[in-house]
C-alpha cells in the first residue's frame, strides 16, 4: 500500500504479526481508558545533597485480561504510528492529577509532578486550554506540574509547538528536556526560554 514513504513492500509473515500485534494494543487501550484501568509508574529523583524528594516523574501501562503487563516502551510507538497518542498522554495527566488530589486530601506534602507528552500534542490547539482546565478541576497548582517532551521531539517541532509551551509557562507549568543530547547542536536548548529543564542521559 501507498503510505507516502515507500510505494510497495513485500508482505511477510512478520508484518501480519507486527500489524496483528498493533491492532492488539489499541483495543487493549481503548478498553482501559473505558474501564478506567490505567495505572501509573512513579519514578522519584532526589537531591544529592539533602537527599529530599526532588521530583517523581510518571508513566502510564495497563495489565490485558490475559494478566501481560503493557509497558510505554510498547504502547507509546503504537499509539503514536496510530493517532492515539494525545488520548494516552492526556489519560496519564488525568491520572496524576487524580493522584494528587488524592495526595493533597490526605494532607501530604505535594511533590514536583512530571508528566511526558509527544510534540504531537502540542499541534492540538485545544491543549493549554485543556491541561489548565484539569488542573482547576483538581485543584492543583500548575506550578507543580512539569510537561516533558524529548530534545529529538523538541528540535523536529515546528515553531507552533514553541509558542504552545510558552502558552503552558505563562499559565505556570514547568517545561522539561528529556535525552539531553552531547552534539554542539543540542548546546542551544541551554539558552531557550521556553526550556526550564535539561535532563541529560
Amino acid at each position: 500500500k501507498e503510505d507516502g514513504r515507500t510505494n510497495y513492500c513485500i508482505y511477510s509473515e512478520e508484518l501480519r504479526e507486527v500489524r496483528s500485534k498493533e491492532q492488539t494494543i489499541i483495543v487493549e487501550f481503548l478498553e482501559c481508558i473505558k474501564n478506567n484501568s490505567l495505572e501509573l509508574y512513579l519514578q522519584p529523583s532526589f537531591r544529592m545533597d539533602t537527599r529530599e524528594l526532588k521530583e517523581v516523574e510518571a508513566f502510564g501501562h495497563w495489565y490485558n485480561n490475559h494478566g501481560e503487563e503493557r509497558r510505554p516502551k510498547d504502547i507509546v510507538p503504537v499509539l503514536k504510528k496510530h493517532g492515539y497518542i494525545l488520548e494516552w498522554d492526556m489519560a496519564v495527566y488525568k491520572e496524576v492529577l487524580k493522584l494528587m488530589r488524592y495526595w493533597k486530601e490526605k494532607g501530604a506534602e505535594l511533590p514536583m509532578m512530571e508528566v511526558n507528552f509527544s510534540t504531537a500534542d502540542f499541534q492540538y490547539s485545544g491543549i493549554v486550554k485543556e491541561l489548565v482546565e484539569l488542573a482547576q478541576q483538581y485543584e492543583i497548582s500548575p506550578e507543580l506540574l512539569v510537561i516533558a517532551m524529548s530534545e529529538h521531539g523538541w528540535r523536529k517541532a515546528p515553531k507552533k509547538v514553541n509558542y504552545v509551551l510558552k502558552e503552558l509557562q505563562k499559565n505556570g507549568f514547568k517545561i522539561a528536556i528529556g535525552n539531553f543530547g552531547s552534539n554542539y547542536e543540542a548546546v542551544e536548548m541551554l539558552v531557550d526560554e521556553t526550556i526550564d529543564v535539561i535532563k541529560i542521559g
